[in-house]
């Protein structure tokens, strides 16, 4: 028996996004953490696990503009800024 997200939950799709990544799916975490922005989540968070996965993912690249936005959103980010300069 599977588990549904309610499709206007925001934070539920963050939620689920940081289990898949820490379970060592960040392909299938990246999902989540793309329909949660793409519903207007403004979480710092949200990005900087977004970026993560990406980079998890091996696509580093594709990562950098979420950490971008990451320290946009939170300017004292430091492992954010750390991350992103990492993945550069």
């Amino acid at each position: 028996r599977g588990m549904k997200l309610d499709p206007s939950d925001l934070q539920g799709y963050a939620f689920w996004g940081e289990i898949l990544l820490e379970s060592g799916s960040p392909k299938e975490a990246a999902v989540n953490f793309a329909l949660a922005a793409e519903r207007g989540s403004t979480e710092s968070q949200l990005y900087f696990h977004w970026a993560q996965s990406l980079v998890r993912s091996g696509q580093p690249k594709d990562a950098l503009p979420k950490f971008k936005r990451a320290v946009e959103l939170n300017s004292l980010f430091t492992e954010a800024y750390f991350e992103w300069g990492q993945a550069l």
